[in-house]
C-alpha cells in the first residue's frame, strides 16, 4: 500500500459559466491505492481559475496555468507531506492560459492561452524556475483570439511539439531541439473536419500514432505520426454511447500504460468511453460506456499504479474512483468524493 497525493485544479468564481460550484483553488487529496479511497486534505488559494495542472519531470513542483486575463503560470513546491508552498508566478504571455506542459528535458514549459489564442515557451532553470518567456511564431496570416488553442504538449521523443486549436479546426506540430527550444513556424499542420474543434492530444507509446478528441464532433481520431509527430488523420470512431442524441463534448483522454486501453471523458452523456487498442496501437473499438457517477466529466487520469481511473465531474462536483480490471474495463470504487468544479487531475507521490 501507498499514500499518493492527488493534486486537483479547479475553476473559481471568475468564470461561472464554465462550472457549477465553484472551486478555491487547487485541492489536494490523499489517495490510498490499495482501497483507491480519497481524502480531502486542503486547498490552495489565491489564484483565478488554476484548472489545468502539470508536474515537473525530476523535481517536487506542481505548475499550474490560470486560466484569468491577463493568463498566469504559478508554480508550486511540493513539500515533504506534500502540502503545496508557492514558487512563483509569471505571466502566460496571453489571455487565459488553458494548458501547461513541460518538455522531456525540464528545460522548457509551454503554454496555451484559449482566450488571446497566443503560445509560449517559457525557459526553466535546473531548480524548475522560469528565467524568460517569449510567444511561439504561430500560423502566418491566420492567428486571432478565434483560434482557441486548448492543448499543447511535447511528443514523448521531445522532437516536436503538438498543439490542438479548437478554433481552427487544426491540429500544428513544431520542431524542437534536445532542450526543447523550438525553430520558425509549425511544420506540420492537419486539418481536421469543420466545426470538429480538436480539443485534448495523447500519444502511443510506439511513436506511430496520435489520438485526439473532437469536443464539438464527438469522435475519437487516430492520426499516424513519425515518432509522435502526426503526418495525417487515418481514422475516426465516435465516443457517445449507443442510440445516444443529446448534446455531449469529449473533455480529457488518457492511455492506460498498458498501451491497450484509451479512456475519454464525454461531458452530456456524462460516461467514460473504453476504448480497447490492438498492440500496434492502429486498430482501436468501443468497448463500453462507464457512466462517470456525476454531471460534466471534465477530468480523467489514471494512478501511477495504472490500477485505478479517477473521474473529475466538474458540474456535480466530485471525484469518481473505478478499479481497472485486466481487460480495462472499470469497477466504481465506493461513492463519489466532494470536489468542486475538478478540471485537472494529477498524481504525485508522497514522501
Amino acid at each position: 500500500m501507498a499514500l499518493v497525493n492527488v493534486y486537483v485544479g479547479t475553476f473559481t468564481a471568475e468564470f461561472p459559466w464554465l462550472t457549477g460550484l465553484p472551486g478555491k483553488g487547487i485541492e489536494r487529496f490523499s489517495f490510498d491505492d490499495a482501497s483507491g479511497s480519497l481524502r480531502h486534505l486542503d486547498t490552495a488559494t489565491g489564484m483565478q481559475s488554476p484548472q489545468y495542472l502539470a508536474l515537473h519531470h525530476r523535481l517536487p513542483i506542481l505548475y499550474a496555468a490560470e486560466f484569468a486575463v491577463p493568463g498566469r503560470l504559478t508554480a508550486f513546491a511540493i513539500a515533504a507531506d506534500g502540502s503545496l508552498q508557492r514558487a512563483f508566478t509569471t505571466p502566460s504571455l496571453g489571455e487565459m492560459a488553458v494548458a501547461v506542459s513541460i518538455h522531456p528535458s525540464a528545460r522548457h514549459a509551454y503554454l496555451a492561452n484559449w482566450g488571446s489564442g497566443s503560445l509560449a515557451a517559457l525557459t526553466l532553470e535546473p531548480h524548475g524556475m522560469v528565467t524568460g518567456a517569449a510567444t511561439i511564431a504561430q500560423l502566418e496570416g491566420r492567428e486571432s483570439r478565434a483560434s482557441h488553442p486548448h492543448h499543447i504538449r511535447p511528443t514523448p521523443s521531445g522532437n516536436s511539439v503538438l498543439v490542438a486549436y479548437a478554433g481552427l479546426d487544426e491540429l500544428t506540430a513544431y520542431s524542437a531541439d534536445r532542450a526543447g527550444s523550438l525553430s520558425g513556424l509549425p511544420i506540420v499542420r492537419i486539418e481536421f473536419p469543420p466545426e470538429s474543434a480538436p480539443r485534448h492530444i495523447e500519444f502511443h507509446p510506439s511513436g506511430h500514432f496520435v489520438y485526439v478528441v473532437g469536443e464539438r464532433d464527438s469522435r475519437l481520431y487516430v492520426l499516424q505520426s513519425e515518432d509522435g509527430r502526426p503526418t495525417r488523420i487515418g481514422d475516426s470512431h465516435v465516443t457517445t454511447p449507443p442510440g445516444y442524441s443529446g448534446r455531449n463534448y469529449p473533455s480529457e483522454l488518457k492511455l492506460h500504460k498498458s498501451g491497450r486501453t484509451l479512456y475519454v471523458g464525454n461531458r452530456g452523456s456524462d460516461c467514460v468511453t473504453i476504448f480497447r487498442l490492438d498492440p500496434s496501437g492502429g486498430s482501436i473499438e468501443a468497448v463500453d460506456h462507464q457512466p462517470s457517477l456525476g454531471r460534466g466529466p471534465r477530468a480523467v487520469s489514471i494512478d501511477p499504479t495504472g490500477r485505478y481511473l479517477v473521474v473529475g465531474n466538474a458540474d456535480s462536483g466530485d471525484l469518481a474512483v473505478f478499479q481497472i480490471d485486466g481487460q480495462g474495463g472499470l469497477r466504481p470504487v465506493g461513492p463519489p468524493v466532494a470536489s468542486s468544479s475538478p478540471s485537472s487531475i494529477v498524481f504525485a507521490p508522497s514522501t
